[in-house]
């Protein structure tokens, strides 16, 4: 829904999106080339997307990839995985890709490391949970119902931003959340948690929306979160990791 309301907004200012379009910076033989997703902005991606910053490297960085994000899509299924922060460093951890070759003479070409950073922060963070999973035993998708634990305020921690920064820290405060309520994609009922600036939390439950206590809105079985940016200091947020 908000890309295409990101191409609506385009299209009223007589521009379109580019589509699959990469802008390639190529270094020298001791820095790594640098693919670049080209974007064109609008009022929404302004507030929606942040920018992540993939390298891939066997011995040194030899290819670095930044393209947008709009929605983080963490896994939730690791055993290690309780909380949102548990998540989030999963997302960002070190992966090894088996059969990627680097090139001819490096020793193993049976694999190489890959890590995600964040290179700009959205001022509204969407994380989504994957809950849904497609099983090949012909049962389909199925749903984890696997306790999730997440804070109202959220801390961006340095070590998962491509540029750390000094001296000040990165919070998000919760202001949505979305809750799936049955046992398969395909059947149950979804709800919505709002927060109202500086007031109470509301529940929206189809045309029905009512206050709602905080210990309800702090349950374990989220599907999807919205976190908004707060600003620190005297720094304005935007423009800024």
């Amino acid at each position: 829904m908000i890309n295409e309301m990101h191409e609506e907004l385009l299209k009223l200012r007589g521009s379109s999106s580019v589509q699959d379009n990469w802008e390639t910076i190529q270094r020298n033989n001791k820095s790594p080339a640098i693919w670049k997703k080209k974007s064109v902005p609008s009022e929404l991606s302004d507030i929606f997307w942040g920018q992540r910053r993939t390298i891939v490297e066997p011995n040194d960085p030899f290819l670095e990839i930044v393209q947008p994000f709009l929605v983080l899509h963490l896994n939730i299924t690791c055993s290690s995985v309780h909380t949102i922060k548990d998540s989030l460093r999963l997302y960002f951890g070190i992966k090894n890709n088996e059969g990627y070759r680097s090139s001819e003479d490096y020793e193993d070409k049976n694999s190489a490391g890959k890590s995600t950073k964040i290179e700009k922060l959205p001022r509204i963070l969407i994380l989504h949970l994957m809950r849904f999973s497609f099983e090949n035993s012909g049962s389909g998708f199925v749903k984890f119902d696997k306790p999730i634990k997440f804070p109202s305020d959220l801390e961006i921690e340095n070590d998962l931003l491509a540029s750390p920064v000094q001296h000040q820290r990165i919070l998000y405060e919760l202001v949505g959340s979305v809750t799936h309520h049955g046992s398969k994609s395909s059947t149950g009922h979804y709800t919505a948690d709002i927060k109202y600036p500086d007031g109470p939390w509301m529940l929206c439950d189809d045309e029905k929306v009512a206050p709602v206590s905080s210990s309800d809105v702090f349950h374990d079985q989220a599907y999807i979160l919205l976190y908004e940016r707060l600003c620190c200091c005297d720094c304005a947020c935007q423009g800024q990791i």
